[in-house]
Order: structure tokens, then C-alpha cells, then sequence
């Protein structure tokens, strides 16, 4: 195997903004809803950040449609 052919590549990170990740299953039990509603809150504070959920799972529709509810598909991909 060669290393250096699958060796990841660095991803540019914007220095005005703060990027969240979140990386698993969509269920309930993760807190999912909880994450969207406090980065509304963050961005009404007027932070600047962006978080990015990966993963599938049951929840996947009702968070697309929080994420539209509240305005933030600039902010949550």
C-alpha cells in the first residue's frame, strides 16, 4: 500500500469562522436537535461558525427541516 497515495489531505480552515463536525448516526439519543438549536443561538450572538452533521439515520428529515425552520442553511451542511 501506498502511504502517501491515501494519506489525507489537509483541509483549508477558515480563520473567520469557527467549523464544528459532527461525525455519527441520526437518532434522538445523539442530540442532534439540541446542537442546531445552540448554534442558532450562537449565530443570533453574532458568532461566526459553521457545523457540518455527518451521518444518516432516522432523524435525518427532522433535522433538514429544523435547520430550515430557523434559517441556518448557511451556517449547518
Amino acid at each position: 500500500v501506498d502511504i502517501d497515495q491515501y494519506a489525507p489531505r489537509p483541509v483549508p480552515v477558515p480563520r473567520d469562522r469557527i467549523e464544528l463536525v459532527t461525525v455519527g448516526r441520526l437518532a434522538a439519543a445523539k442530540g442532534h436537535p439540541m446542537l442546531i438549536r445552540a448554534v442558532d443561538i450562537l449565530i443570533k450572538q453574532g458568532r461566526k461558525l459553521r457545523l457540518r452533521i455527518v451521518g444518516d439515520g432516522a432523524l435525518r428529515p427532522a433535522l433538514e427541516r429544523e435547520i430550515r425552520n430557523r434559517n441556518l442553511q448557511e451556517h449547518v451542511v
